[in-house]
């Protein structure tokens, strides 16, 4: 069996991501269809990327935008990220989910409510990336489908993190009609 570490870089070359998953790189670059929009790759991004990126290969979901918003919202519900300014990110992914895939952005919001994200585990890094993918699924609680329906908890959870994260894409939406109305 693969390491963690063996896998993340064969995610890495499979996506394109460069070394490390471009975590030493100025900037990140994110595509909206034919559009790319550079992301200024602050120092937070940098260290917990693979963490990240983790999290795709245990949950198995892509990096669309369908796989991206799926793995925030897992992230999201799994409260992985403490007070880690890489929230506004998985939060923003979230929010991106809710208005495109909906469904697809509640089931992963539930399946995270029921397991763990790696971070949580507080394992050091050498340590988690010398583990298989299902070695680390385990100690996460995490099979390969959702086992759980939604309570109203859930949904509340849902609703509470929904209205945040639509609230973060389209503030600047708001900030602009807000100045264009002052004007």
């Amino acid at each position: 069996m693969k390491t963690i570490q063996q896998q993340l870089n064969e995610f890495y070359q499979i996506n394109n991501f460069g070394e490390e998953g471009g975590a030493n790189a100025t900037w990140a670059w994110f595509q909206f269809g034919a559009i790319s929009l550079p992301l200024y790759n602050f120092k937070q991004r940098r260290e917990l990327i693979w963490v990240h990126d983790l999290n795709h290969l245990v949950t198995g979901y892509d990096t669309t935008w369908r796989g991206e918003s799926s793995v925030s919202a897992w992230e999201a519900a799994t409260g992985g990220w403490g007070t880690n300014p890489v929230w506004i990110l998985i939060l923003s992914a979230f929010g991106i989910g809710l208005v495109l895939y909906p469904t697809t952005t509640f089931r992963a919001f539930i399946r995270g409510r029921y397991t763990q994200g790696p971070v949580n585990l507080k394992i050091p890094k050498k340590q988690l990336i010398q583990l298989t993918i299902n070695e680390l699924r385990q100690k996460l609680n995490l099979t390969n489908e959702p086992i759980h329906k939604a309570t109203s908890n859930d949904i509340m959870s849902f609703v509470g993190w929904g209205f945040i994260s639509l609230a973060l894409i389209f503030a600047p939406v708001w900030a602009g009609l807000l100045i264009w109305n002052i004007l």
